[in-house]
């Protein structure tokens, strides 16, 4: 019997491509739902069926995905969140859309997140986790690639960590960047890329950047991701060290990643990350 197509809800950057290879190795059928453009076309060459939709058209989503046989699904990519800002764009969505937004209090990240998977699994599709099927790029503990970390940037890394958790678990952001034990520039709604240039704009070179996944994440969506376009926005700006939450980020692009980190003089970090064990108990327990 022939096993139902795997679906993707695909977002901006590598990472649905990425996602898309991994199925195909694992010899899925792939169904593509695009909500941002697929600029080169590598998704929809992967692709069993594919088909582009807006954010605001979200609705229609389900019934296309289940027309062509899916059950099962990823979320993956960025999506613009400054899309929430537009009132053209609300009143142009759809009335489901429309009716989610409305009753949303909070709109951070996790919160649409949360609302889009729900709509999903009540029309009869499981979101599963973009780390069931990319679990070998999970960031190790320890030194990754280049150069060895030094003890001065390691105290500017403790320094940011308790910002990070803070940020990453009021849905701020999920990357802080600072130098000589001091914050330059934490991630909004901007993103990580435009991070970068800010901090390269606002304290030179030899910046580190520490990027965490929330205590309360769900590993089945927004799991934090890093791949070589993060990378070669650090070398433009002469960054010294990125620090990845070991076990809870995902690293994909790991050669061309660690070319770059070689070639750029920046130490790639696994970041244990503190009480992380007990963290994940307590939110078991609730």
């Amino acid at each position: 019997m022939t096993s139902a197509p795997v679906g993707v809800i695909a977002g901006s950057g590598d990472l649905p491509a990425i996602v898309a290879r991994k199925l195909r190795e694992k010899g899925k059928k792939i169904v593509v739902c695009s909500i941002t453009p697929d600029q080169n076309g590598e998704l929809e060459n992967k692709a069993d069926v594919y088909f582009s939709i807006s954010p605001s058209e979200f609705g229609e989503v389900p019934g296309r995905l289940r027309s062509h046989g899916v059950k099962k699904l990823l979320m993956v990519g960025d999506v613009d969140k400054t899309q929430i800002y537009n009132q053209r764009k609300i009143e142009e969505a759809d009335d489901t859309v429309k009716d989610e937004l409305k009753q949303l209090k909070n709109k951070g990240d996790q919160k649409i997140i949360q609302v889009a998977a729900r709509l999903l699994r009540l029309k009869g599709l499981k979101v599963i986790g973009v780390n069931e099927v990319l679990e070998e790029y999970l960031t190790p503990i320890g030194h990754v690639a280049g150069p060895e970390v030094r003890e001065e940037e390691l105290l500017t890394l403790d320094i940011l960590e308790n910002i990070a958790i803070k940020l990453a678990d009021h849905e701020v952001g999920q990357a802080v960047i600072g130098k000589k034990q001091s914050v330059v520039a934490v991630e909004a709604a901007e993103g990580t890329d435009r991070l970068i240039r800010r901090a390269g704009e606002l304290a030179g070179n030899n910046c580190v950047m520490l990027k965490l996944a929330r205590s309360n994440q769900d590993s089945r969506f927004d799991v934090p991701v890093v791949g070589k376009e993060t990378l070669e926005e650090l070398a433009k700006i002469d960054a010294s060290v990125l620090a990845l939450e070991a076990g809870e980020t995902l690293l994909v692009q790991p050669e061309e990643c660690a070319r770059i980190a070689e070639e750029s003089g920046i130490c790639i970090l696994g970041w244990e990350r503190k009480n992380r064990g007990w963290r994940r108990i307590f939110q078991w327990l609730k």
